[in-house]
């Protein structure tokens, strides 16, 4: 499949002989190609310029390319289906992330017809549904990454009460982060008695990551208590990179919770 030149492509590899193979054929394919050497550097690309295609070697130094990936579509979520990836060793556990998540790969050594059929596909498939749902590459939407790690939270109200609990972490987003408590049957009446100025600390367990968030809702459940805190300071896919790979909930919008609301 031949391009007459208006889809651009990013090739990621750390290996020098590979990026200029993959450029070659695809520029000689008709498409324009840039490429970068890790995934830290294609994520500054990928924040200054549109891509239609992501090309990414597996195996990287810096960012691995399942880290890159997840750091690229924590920026903008419209680049999920615009990955393909290259690999020389596919392991048992990414072939699971690949599978469940409906990514393309291919294994190194492969044909030159099967890389250019399979970079056409995945440009053809994302332009057609980015026609149907009328949205443009420029676009960022927010996604939410499912996460489930052990925390310490720290709550202080506005009027100087406080208190500390554990929680397990649901899912996050560069906006927010939602908990659940399931040892403190009181602790959702406290928290909805608090007035709007209500705040958290959370520290992600065995890491060095600690957030300061707001409280937006909280509510009590047959198990104990849900909350959805809203990050202070948007976080970076860089800030999570020690809890990465992350794995990207498909849902584009985030459902509305249900539970009392702290604030607006």
């Amino acid at each position: 499949m031949t391009n007459n030149g208006s889809s651009h492509i990013l090739v990621v590899d750390d290996d020098a002989i590979t990026r200029k193979f993959c450029t070659e054929i695809l520029v000689d394919a008709g498409y324009a190609v840039i490429s970068a050497q890790n995934g830290a550097q294609a994520i500054g690309m990928l924040r200054s310029s549109s891509f239609h295609l992501v090309i990414s070697d597996i195996n990287m130094p810096v960012l691995n390319g399942i880290e890159f990936y997840n750091a690229a579509i924590w920026d903008n979520s419209l680049l999920m289906d615009r990955f393909l990836f290259m690999t020389a060793n596919l392991s048992d556990t990414l072939k699971s992330y690949i599978a469940e998540w409906g990514l393309k790969c291919l294994c190194k050594p492969f044909k030159i017809s099967e890389f250019i059929d399979c970079a056409g596909s995945i440009i053809s498939s994302a332009e057609a549904r980015k026609t149907t749902e009328r949205r443009g590459p420029e676009q960022r939407q927010s996604l939410r990454f499912a996460l489930m790690k052990r925390c310490a939270v720290r709550a202080a109200s506005g009027t100087g009460g406080a208190i500390d609990f554990s929680a397990m972490t649901q899912d996050i987003s560069s906006g927010g982060l939602r908990l659940v408590n399931r040892a403190d049957a009181r602790l959702t009446a406290t928290l909805q008695s608090w007035d709007d100025r209500s705040t958290v600390q959370v520290e992600i367990n065995g890491t060095k990551l600690i957030w300061a968030a707001q409280i937006i809702w909280s509510q009590e459940t047959g198990a104990g208590t849900d909350m959805g805190l809203k990050f202070q300071e948007p976080v970076s896919a860089m800030d999570v990179r020690g809890i990465m790979p992350l794995r990207p909930l498909h849902a584009r919008q985030e459902a509305r919770a249900p539970g009392r609301a702290h604030g607006n």
